[in-house]
């Protein structure tokens, strides 16, 4: 599937998230929507929001080129920004025209005296600033353009979208929380865990498989391994206390402060720990 399809083939702006969500679980069978893929549709929804302006990269940001410079000048352009492509302004960059490429030049490096940087310029699609993102991808799409030019309601520049712009806006939240989520869990060692109290259970058990917890069903009515831990020891733990929250495993604290735990160690117990455990039980 392209880019472009993904977002401009339906258009769900209008409608509710969780009926998004729910059109999606039938579509899928019984299998139940990951947590990414839920994420993913929210962000969907979520970009029907944003406006061009919101999104592009501003003026005072961009790299271009006048459209009376020469092929040498032109050349040492790319040679100091290291982009493939630059922007072509006529005088001014709220005079943008288009957008010139590396590729492009490299045909006339040794035909220099017939080089007119006009010959190859590149058109670019020209949004509004408040035109919403599915609608200026419609645009760039049936345009075939892979840069948008944002004017101003006095037909400056305000920015300069592109198709990599666009795709990091979409997925951009997603990958920040991959890695506040990987921030919050660590392996430190085999079956070891450094993990932040504030980690959601179900997302501990969807990274760590093989957990597992034991609680009375009445009393699993908290959602993050803090509060599993205060479900268990009804009390601030002290440091260095382990507290065992199944028979395949236990968490250790390494950090508190009066009011909550910042830190702890999460291990899974040994076999013959397990099958000690399993032998005491029996005797019982």
């Amino acid at each position: 599937m392209k880019l472009f399809d993904l977002f401009t083939k339906r258009n769900k702006a209008d409608e509710d998230l969780s009926k998004i969500l729910e059109e999606n679980r039938e579509d899928s069978s019984d299998k139940p929507l990951t947590e990414q893929e839920k994420e993913l549709l929210s962000s969907a929804v979520r970009f029907h929001d944003l406006q061009a302006d919101e999104v592009c990269v501003p003026n005072s940001e961009l790299a271009y080129v006048d459209i009376k410079d020469d092929f040498d000048t032109i050349i040492e352009k790319f040679k100091e920004t290291r982009f493939n492509k630059l922007l072509v302004v006529n005088e001014n960059i709220d005079s943008l025209i288009g957008v010139v490429s590396l590729s492009d030049m490299l045909d006339y490096i040794d035909n220099k005296d017939n080089f007119a940087l006009k010959h190859i310029i590149k058109h670019c699609t020209f949004v509004p600033e408040n035109l919403n993102l599915p609608k200026v991808i419609s645009q760039m799409k049936n345009n075939r353009h892979q840069i948008a030019v944002v004017v101003d309601e006095y037909g400056g520049t305000s920015g300069v979208i592109t198709v990599k712009d666009i795709l990091s806006e979409f997925v951009g939240d997603m990958d920040e929380e991959e890695d506040e989520l990987n921030d919050l869990i660590k392996p430190i060692k085999k079956n070891s865990y450094l993990v932040d109290p504030r980690l959601e259970i179900d997302i501990l058990e969807e990274k760590v498989p093989s957990f597992s917890y034991s609680v009375k069903e009445e009393e699993d009515d908290f959602e993050t391994l803090a509060g599993l831990i205060f479900q268990l020891v009804r009390r601030i733990p002290e440091v260095g206390e382990e507290i065992e929250v199944s028979d395949k495993w236990k968490i250790k604290i390494l950090d508190v402060d009066p009011r909550k735990i910042n830190k702890v160690e999460l291990i899974k117990l040994e076999q013959d720990h397990q099958e000690e455990q399993s032998t005491e039980n029996q005797e019982q």
